[in-house]
């Protein structure tokens, strides 16, 4: 089980989650919920970044 994925979570849940647990180089990724398909990148204990959204191709 890992911990850095969330899943179904909200950019403010995870914002709060990362604001209240977050240690400098914590980072959380969960699924975009505005483009279905993509994850989001949530960077934890640093306050000038924002969060990356990603898009993974699986190449066969």
């Amino acid at each position: 089980l890992v911990t850095w994925y969330h899943g179904h979570l909200s950019g403010r849940d995870a914002e709060k989650l990362l604001t209240d647990k977050g240690k400098a180089g914590s980072f959380l990724v969960r699924e975009s919920q505005s483009k279905p398909g993509d994850f989001v990148l949530s960077p934890g204990g640093i306050q000038c970044l924002d969060s990356l959204s990603l898009r993974l191709k699986l190449i066969l």
